[in-house]
């Protein structure tokens, strides 16, 4: 498997055709706008309680820590809101992101072929194809639900034990405890192998369904076929897409520090100062930040987030797309054959001779007679 041709030449082609991260930008806009926005709303909701705070410190005799829960409680509207229109925006993103998804696959496969990429085709195969993805989502997604869920049940099972346990011994208590935390590392363990599982073999399941215009079953069966067959190469493109992703995770965070910085600054001269108030035994003074800056900070997580995502998921489904390609044969097919030109009549819609009959065949001309001579 040439790694560096298609490594190189997935930069080529998404750089010809600039639709394929468009396809990937439009499918991930929401969900980063609903972080943002969630993210503003968290600052927000900090730098309100942070002004509480230094109200309780200037007015002793007014509120204090005997109502902190109840204005706790009644301060979290702004965050309940951020919270809930981040879900749903997420959960509207990923339905525009499945036919996304589709489209980029489509025309990822169409400009691997050297053709001319179309956002309303890719669009149309992308929304005929995006319940199949769905579904493959589903089969992926429910090993890793089932086993958060059972993790967090046993976690809860175990302490409402070893809250029940009335005994006093220590060694049954003891025993609770490490049952809870080997379950949990056991978890760890089956999301990480699950995880792994689905980086390996998942993307040549969606290639299937979408390339090779294949089912469910037919989809799982092909996708999971070729990538045991070539398990060495998907994990050396797993681990290039993961250190991919690192690098351009770190370069966007770079370029877009300068939105996110008066918010850093403040946070950090804040804790630089309330570790000089512990030290000299003094009542710490609590930050304020400005809706600016506050939203400067929402700005540039939102940004990173949309350039990071979009980018990695239309580099990896176009470099999927020739690894599909090449696996099934397809890269090798030879092109195929081109119709021979008409003829210039025909172009410009006149009959040609031969169709008004008026074509004489070739014949040959007959000799003419001697003539004789004069006769005296």
């Amino acid at each position: 498997m040439p790694y560096g041709e298609i490594f190189i030449g997935t930069f080529t082609a998404i750089w010809r055709h600039k639709k394929l991260w468009l396809f990937g930008f439009l499918g991930q806009a929401l969900v980063a706008i609903g972080g943002g926005i969630y993210l503003v709303a968290a600052l927000g909701w900090q730098n309100n309680w942070f002004q509480m705070v230094r109200g309780w410190a200037d007015r002793p005799g007014g509120l204090g820590p005997t109502n902190m829960p109840g204005v706790f409680m009644s301060s979290l509207g702004l965050l309940f809101v951020g919270l809930t229109t981040m879900i749903l925006l997420a959960l509207l993103g990923y339905l525009v992101n499945l036919v996304m998804r589709g489209a980029t696959i489509h025309e990822a496969a169409i400009a691997w072929r050297g053709a001319t990429t179309e956002t309303g085709r890719g669009l149309r195969a992308g929304l005929e194809r995006a319940i199949y993805l769905f579904l493959l989502d589903l089969l992926w997604w429910m090993p890793a639900i089932l086993l958060v869920g059972g993790a967090y049940l046993c976690g809860i099972l175990g302490l409402m034990g070893l809250a029940a346990s009335s005994t006093g011994r220590g060694d049954e208590e003891g025993a609770i405890v490490l049952a809870i935390f080997a379950i949990f590392c056991a978890v760890i363990c089956l999301y990480v192998f699950v995880g792994l599982a689905m980086a390996i073999f998942a993307p040549l399941m969606y290639q299937s369904a979408v390339q090779g215009r294949r089912g469910l079953g037919p989809a799982i069966s092909e996708g999971w076929r070729l990538a045991s067959r070539h398990l060495g190469a998907m994990i050396v493109f797993w681990l290039l897409l993961l250190i991919l992703s690192i690098v351009v995770s770190i370069t966007l965070q770079l370029l877009t520090l300068p939105l996110a910085w008066p918010w850093l600054s403040r946070w950090f001269g804040w804790w630089t100062a309330l570790m000089g108030d512990f030290t000299a035994n003094r009542p710490p003074v609590m930050p304020e930040f400005t809706p600016v800056t506050v939203a400067l900070a929402g700005i540039g997580s939102a940004l990173a987030s949309l350039l990071l995502q979009s980018f990695m998921q239309t580099f990896g489904l176009t470099l999927y797309a020739e690894v599909y390609r090449r696996l099934t044969g397809q890269a090798s097919a030879p092109p195929p054959a081109v119709a021979p030109a008409p003829e210039p009549s025909a172009v410009i819609g006149l009959p040609a001779p031969g169709d008004l009959g008026l074509t004489v065949p070739a014949e040959v001309a007959p000799q003419a007679p001697e003539e004789s001579g004069p006769s005296i």
